[in-house]
Order: C-alpha cells, then sequence, then structure tokens
C-alpha cells in the first residue's frame, strides 16, 4: 500500500483511531469562559476605586511568577474584630497592619491574634483567581490598599477594601454557578 493512502479501509484492516476511556468533548468540565469572567475582572472600576488606584500605584504589568513572588507583603484578607479593630493579613495569614478602632493610623505589628473574635471580613482574592482575573490587575489593586493603609487613609482604604471583597465574592459565585452549569 502506498505511504500517502489517505482513504478508509473497512472490515478487518487495521485503523488510525484508537478508542478512548475519556468522556466525549460535551461531557468535559469546561473552562470559565471570558464572557463570564469579565464581571469579575477589574477592568471597570468604581470612580472612587479608580482614584485611589492612580493615587498609590503606577499600573505595570506583573507576571503570575512575580505576583507568586510578593504574596507575602500583599493584603490577602480583612478581618473586623468585635471591638472594631481591623486586621490586614497576607497569604500566610500574617498580620501586616492592625488599625484599632480610635486610631488615626494602623501599625505595623506582629501580634499574634488567635483570641481576637471577628466580627466580619473576608478575602481579597484566591489562588484560583490570580489565573482567571489576572495578576496585573489584582497586583495593582492589592498595592492601593497597601498604600492606603501605609498611608494612613482610611476612607480610601474602606473604599478599596469593600470593592475587593465584594469583587472576590463575585467571583466565587461565578465559580460555583459554572460548576453546577458549565453551559
Amino acid at each position: 500500500m502506498p505511504k500517502h493512502d489517505t482513504t478508509t479501509h473497512q472490515g478487518n484492516e487495521a485503523s488510525n483511531i484508537v478508542p478512548s476511556n475519556q468522556p466525549s468533548w460535551e461531557h468535559r468540565p469546561r473552562p470559565l469562559s471570558k464572557l463570564v469572567l469579565n464581571t469579575a475582572k477589574f477592568t471597570r472600576p468604581p470612580h472612587k476605586v479608580r482614584q485611589a488606584l492612580l493615587e498609590y500605584v503606577f499600573a505595570t504589568p506583573v507576571s503570575i511568577a512575580e505576583f507568586n513572588r510578593q504574596k507575602l507583603r500583599l493584603p490577602y484578607g480583612l478581618w473586623i474584630a468585635d471591638d472594631g479593630t481591623a486586621y490586614l493579613f497576607n497569604c500566610e495569614f500574617e498580620l501586616l497592619f492592625v488599625w484599632l478602632t480610635d486610631a488615626t493610623r494602623p501599625e505595623c505589628c506582629d501580634l499574634h491574634w488567635n483570641n481576637v473574635t471577628v466580627q466580619e471580613g473576608g478575602f481579597f482574592y484566591s489562588d484560583r483567581s490570580i489565573y482567571d482575573i489576572g495578576p496585573s490587575n489584582l497586583h495593582q489593586a492589592l498595592e492601593a490598599l497597601l498604600g492606603a493603609w501605609e498611608h494612613g487613609n482610611r476612607a480610601m482604604a474602606e473604599v478599596l477594601e469593600a470593592w475587593l471583597l465584594g469583587q472576590h465574592k463575585a467571583y466565587q459565585e461565578l465559580i460555583q454557578a459554572c460548576q453546577k452549569d458549565p453551559a
């Protein structure tokens, strides 16, 4: 048989199709569509958030590797204690800053906060959201939040905190919805 024969052979002859145990393409989990994720991306922040981003951060592209190198110095979440004290922490749950209720500026602190009763708070991102949302926009928002805390700008910090917490919550809801119904 010539090497360039591309005709299909019938009967007991050899075939170039190998049966597979993999589910068909229709039944495989799909990645989140870009259209769905656009609502969770940081592409159109509200006016006050844009102000904070412009005030504290210069937009420079950041790779995922660079983002991961800086994770320990970036805020990962916020918890508010019963007395109103705000705790900003990194991805290892190490305190970055503590903002006491009656203080005008936060303090850098390495207190152990195991005995703190958390009233509210949450996370600004997850490890997966770095890949889906993109490291540059997330890095810029976290840098702006860190800058607001470092400069003692409570009003700007609260705007950024609320926005980041809301974005992360929306992202988590999208993930759950897509896992239930990928279509």
